[in-house]
């Protein structure tokens, strides 16, 4: 930016001494001023005091539109017009530090170019007293107040601009939609789509030729019994000291004697009676 001039240092100083205010935003909303169209001008701005505050109080903002004839005011009121014609109004309180004008010509707008806007910010002392001390117009003004503080014949020095231009073009009307026509009927699905009005095609009653078919019967399968285990009892487990058992001693037997076999011829001897002793 530029570098801090005389003017800014004085601005400084009669800011702090609560004459002057900071404007910090101003708005021109002027999307619908056109050729031949009563929508208003919307200008709204906002303002700090010295502490980066929003101001309200013992402040009065003034503007200048640099358009002539009649003025009809929906937000602030007309103040008459400057020297030169422009229109000159005093803009609403709408709180929080925020002013606003809103403006339209009462035969509707004429083509112009470069319409300009100025801000005049005015404040007054404790008593509700001003003076022009306490007047600064952003940039400048052609009304009886500001007119000392000119440059030359350039009394007037906007602050912003907008133009008033031709009409839009009329937007292209839309496509009208054919006449909505009542809902066909169709046969259910499954059966072809036949002309309208046209039977649907029913199948003789009579039974078919072939019999249905019946599957074999199978009997339900029924798994193996499986016992729970918490059912089954487990072994119990072996002493762990046995009885002790004696090795086994099988009993005595007698001598064994094979049977008697006699033999198979023996040679035979008579003897004599007579021989025998007596």
């Amino acid at each position: 930016g530029k570098a801090a001039q005389l003017a800014d240092a004085l601005y400084l100083l009669m800011a702090v001494a609560n004459k002057y205010r900071f404007l910090v935003e101003i708005v021109v909303e002027s999307s619908l001023v056109f050729v031949g169209s009563n929508e208003p001008l919307q200008v709204t701005v906002k303002l700090y005091d010295d502490l980066n505050q929003p101001i309200a109080e013992r402040t009065r903002v003034r503007m200048e539109i640099s358009y002539h004839g009649e003025a009809l005011y929906t937000v602030g009121r007309a103040n008459g017009t400057s020297q030169e014609g422009h229109w000159l109004s005093t803009a609403a309180n709408l709180g929080d530090g925020r002013y606003r004008v809103a403006v339209q010509p009462a035969g509707g707008w004429a083509m112009q170019v470069q319409v300009g806007i100025a801000v005049m910010v005015e404040t007054v002392n404790a008593a509700g007293k001003g003076s022009d001390e306490r007047n600064f117009p952003f940039l400048g003004s052609s009304a009886d107040t500001y007119q000392a503080l000119g440059v030359g014949d350039i009394r007037f020095k906007p602050l912003r601009t907008f133009n008033v231009s031709a009409a839009p073009p009329p937007a292209l009307p839309s496509p009208r939609l054919p006449p909505l026509q009542p809902p066909q009927s169709f046969p259910p699905v499954g059966h072809p789509l036949l002309p309208p009005h046209a039977p649907l095609y029913t199948p003789p009653s009579s039974p078919p030729s072939t019999p249905p078919y019946t599957p074999p019967y199978s009997p339900p399968y029924n798994p193996p019994f499986t016992p729970e285990l918490s059912l089954l009892t487990p072994p119990s487990a072996p002493p762990s000291n046995p009885p002790f058992t004696p090795p086994y001693t099988p009993p005595d037997l007698p001598p064994y004697i094979p049977p008697f076999t006699p033999p198979s011829s023996m040679p035979y001897a008579p003897q004599a009676i007579g021989s025998i002793s007596s």
